[in-house]
């Protein structure tokens, strides 16, 4: 009989997306179940194809008493759950939407490890660190939040099919030799970088094609076809590993999702951090990508305009052979895959 493990989960694509293919991956030798704070209603979770359940919670930006109530609620939940699935062991992703589950499993001696993909730590993992069996990362974390227990994985947890570049441009509609850019604003969207891009197209057009998933509607694709550019617009994408195949270069946020994609696959990217993430986080991981891995360019919000994106991408362009290859190097670091772990659960 297959032991129990539960993936405490919940909140943004780039945490959700992860988790489920983790899930996947330890599916043939446990039984897998997902529990989190929203899951039910969470759009990146695919509900069909996993058990779950939803146990209450919430962040302190909701207010004292609601953390607390909400969060007592949910530990109750979470640990009658664990005791009725005779869980083993417990996977937590970060952040409030898996708290009310890592306090039970605490509570109840369930053992537990942690998945941190940012530089900086989130506050539940830091919180939990002291506890867990192992913390997986994929960057060495800045802040002193954590330091023991580290353990660094490889980017990808499954095998990532490869297209040609034409292959995948022809996927989109686009032409099989034009430079391509690829804009998107990962699962909460980027509302700054969709308002400046018409204007860098504008620019562009004639040396780029751009395939941009906004994160909403939008009238992108109105906008772009009136300026005679090619294109694609859609408002999410369910291929990313084709867009990733087809593009030269990447402009995006800086999220955790956004950084192992452009490992995987190799490609430069401009990272425009999400200004009100916490601790202001993906600054720290835009900063990572360019002076440590030297495979990515910085770029604030608050200092983007139309001819400075242009100029980033120019920079990147001219110099996109040596920073593929500094991802290359970086990726060299020696570290083995999740599963290679799996024997301590």
């Amino acid at each position: 009989m297959h032991k129990t493990i539960i993936v405490a989960v919940g909140g943004t694509g780039g945490h959700v997306i992860p988790a489920q293919k983790i899930g996947a991956g330890l599916s043939s030798d446990f039984y897998v179940i997902y529990m989190g704070v929203g899951l039910s209603k969470n759009p990146f979770f695919q509900k069909e194809k996993s058990p779950f359940y939803d146990v209450e919670g919430a962040s302190l930006s909701k207010g004292l008493v609601s953390f607390f109530i909400k969060n007592i609620r949910g530990v109750f939940q979470a640990r009658k759950l664990l005791k009725k699935h005779k869980a083993s062991h417990v996977i937590g992703f970060g952040s409030f939407h898996s708290f009310p589950i890592l306090l039970a499993a605490l509570f109840a001696k369930v053992p537990f490890d942690l998945f941190e993909f940012n530089i900086i730590p989130g506050k539940v993992n830091a919180l939990f660190s002291r506890w867990a069996r192992k913390i997986f990362i994929h960057f060495e974390p800045k802040g002193g939040r954590f330091s023991k227990n580290l353990v660094k994985i490889d980017f990808s947890f499954e095998e990532v099919k490869a297209f040609s570049k034409e292959e995948a441009r022809e996927f989109f509609g686009l032409e099989a030799k034009k430079k391509t850019l690829l804009v998107f604003g990962g699962s909460q969207g980027a509302e700054a970088i969709n308002e400046i891009m018409p204007d860098v197209v504008k620019e562009l057009k004639e040396e780029f094609q751009i395939i941009h998933f906004p994160g909403k509607e939008s009238r992108l694709e109105e906008i772009y076809k009136n300026l005679g550019a090619k294109f694609l617009v859609s408002s999410f994408c369910n291929r990313m590993e084709l867009a990733w195949n087809a593009a030269d270069l990447a402009i995006c946020r800086a999220g955790a999702g956004a950084m192992r994609e452009m490992l995987i696959f190799e490609k430069p990217a401009i990272l425009i951090p999400y200004p009100n993430a916490t601790d202001d986080h993906q600054t720290e991981n835009a900063k990572y990508m360019e002076d440590v891995v030297k495979g990515g360019v910085f770029l604030s919000q608050e200092n983007l305009t139309a001819q400075k994106l242009i100029e980033k991408i120019f920079h990147c362009v001219k110099n996109s052979d040596q920073m593929k290859e500094s991802i290359r190097f970086f990726k060299k670091n020696e570290r083995r895959s999740f599963f290679n772990h799996k024997e301590h659960i």
